[in-house]
């Protein structure tokens, strides 16, 4: 496997396109902190403000955001995967793993691949370069019993670019809570921003009472893929 390197690059003026070049992702150094861009995949294209923090030396600001190249996941999609998830843990608490992408029309896929799993923790046991595991471009999993959140696992574990959602309390009033990962790095999105929510599901992160302080300032847009070709 060939790994690209990690460029870095001092901005000086926003207003030009940013060469990332032939890489998994670009770190940025603006006049308000250093930013991680990635457009590793088609789907998405992530710009994360991972240190706020001012740089001197005439860089420009820069602005964090979020393009979702796709449509909305369907409800209907989202409320099997919730079916399914809670019949892996009718007889005991049991974690699940499923992986969603577009096929060639552009319509959501999913799958729940081969899988390792008990009460915290689920983890899958292929991760070959022809597995869903590297096409996936969003990972959702469930907790069962317990709320949605991100635990350390769930952290360790994520550590590729993509869209990542987990599921809790999935018998009674079930929540889910979303986040785009880039390589290790982080910003909770609101659900509605990917997924078409099902009648009895939440946004956990809408429950909190500061929950903009989750996402800052940073613009999340999608559109279909087969409207830009």
């Amino acid at each position: 496997m060939n790994f690209r390197l990690v460029h870095h690059v001092p901005v000086y003026d926003s207003s030009q396109p940013i060469d990332s070049g032939e890489t998994i992702y670009t770190v940025l150094f603006g006049a308000n902190g250093v930013f991680v861009e990635s457009t590793e995949r088609p789907e998405i294209h992530a710009r994360l403000h991972i240190v706020d923090y001012p740089i001197p030396g005439g860089l420009a600001n820069l602005d964090p955001f979020v393009k979702f190249n796709c449509p909305p996941v369907p409800a209907e999609m989202l409320a099997t995967i919730w079916t399914l998830a809670r019949t892996a843990a009718a007889i005991q608490p049991m974690e699940s793993l499923f992986y969603l992408w577009l096929n060639e029309r552009h319509e959501w896929q999913f799958s729940k691949p081969p899988q390792r799993a008990d009460a915290t923790r689920v983890e899958p046991t292929d991760q070959g370069a022809e597995s869903g595991y590297f096409k996936a471009v969003i990972e959702v999993h469930s907790h069962h019993n317990m709320p949605a959140f991100w635990s350390s696992t769930d952290t360790a574990y994520e550590n590729r670019f993509r869209v990542y959602a987990v599921l809790g309390d999935i018998f009674k009033d079930a929540q889910i809570l979303v986040r785009v990962g880039a390589w290790g790095y982080f910003v909770d999105l609101p659900a509605a921003s990917i997924f078409e929510l099902p009648t009895g599901m939440n946004d956990a992160m809408m429950a909190e009472a500061n929950w903009g302080s989750y996402v800052h300032d940073i613009k999340v847009d999608y559109a279909a893929l087969s409207q830009s070709e």
